[in-house]
């Protein structure tokens, strides 16, 4: 009879907000869910979650996602969030994707207590990525060039030297350390470790360690005396 009540409450919820509802999701009724959401799954907000999307802002949560209390994801317009297959959001938690901009969190993934990820462009987080709290992670910075005006008017930087839209990726199966910051144009490779209070303004390669302000390798792994080599 309580999973009826629930399956019931959550189908309630997804008509209110016009989803289509799928069958087995858990949507909390002090959740908070809008239109342009998609359901390709099974999945479970909680209560106090919140998931919005302005005009033409697309979120898909994808199955077995969970979206645990007082996290939240808004997508702008034009833009799209995807939470792939099991990936998760912690309490507090933001996923924020600014118009015409694209936020990919992976299979499997754990977006920890109180971070936030946002975009101008593009973060691609890889599968299986592991999260410490409070970590930030930007494709942009603010400007602050013009010694005219305050800093808080002179809007955001997203693209490089070279007048390239930024984008942050972040391989499959790496370990983010707590209060990490990723920002501007950046790559991480598959299994490298960003230790905590690091911060990333440049590539890092597959199977590193890399740390520090800013973040600079300090072991690789090598693949022929299989050890993790001090650089």
């Amino acid at each position: 009879m309580m999973q009826y009540l629930k399956n019931l409450i959550s189908r309630a919820k997804c008509l209110l907000s016009g989803i289509k509802y799928v069958r087995d999701s858990a949507i909390h009724p002090y959740a908070k869910i809008g239109g342009g959401i998609l359901l390709k799954g099974d999945v479970h907000v909680s209560a106090h979650a919140k998931v919005s999307s302005d005009k033409d802002g697309r979120i898909i949560l994808y199955r077995h996602s969970r979206l645990h209390p007082n996290s939240r994801i808004e997508a702008m317009s034009n833009s799209l969030v995807e939470i792939k297959e099991s990936a998760m959001l912690s309490p507090g938690s933001v996923i924020f994707a600014h118009a015409n901009s694209q936020i990919i969190i992976g299979n499997g993934t754990s977006i920890s207590e109180y971070t936030l990820v946002t975009a101008q462009n593009k973060v691609n987080i890889g599968e299986e990525v592991l999260m410490g709290p409070n970590v930030f992670i930007a494709d942009y910075n603010h400007e602050y060039r013009d010694i005219t005006k305050p800093i808080n008017r002179q809007g955001h930087v997203f693209t490089d030297k070279d007048g390239n839209l930024n984008e942050v990726n972040i391989g499959d199966g790496c370990w983010l350390g707590k209060n990490v910051v990723i920002v501007g144009n950046v790559t991480i490779g598959r299994n490298t470790v960003i230790g905590a209070n690091s911060t990333v303004v440049k590539d890092i390669p597959d199977n590193s360690v890399a740390v520090g302000n800013p973040a600079n390798v300090i072991k690789r792994y090598n693949f022929t005396t299989n050890n993790w080599d001090r650089v």
